[in-house]
């Protein structure tokens, strides 16, 4: 379950970045 949750917040922390990145450029 810990590395389930370890996941969710990289996905959430990648897609995050991903958004700001392609609101900046």
């Amino acid at each position: 379950m810990k590395q389930f949750a370890d996941l969710m917040v990289l996905v959430f922390v990648v897609s995050s970045v991903l958004s700001v990145g392609l609101n900046l450029s």
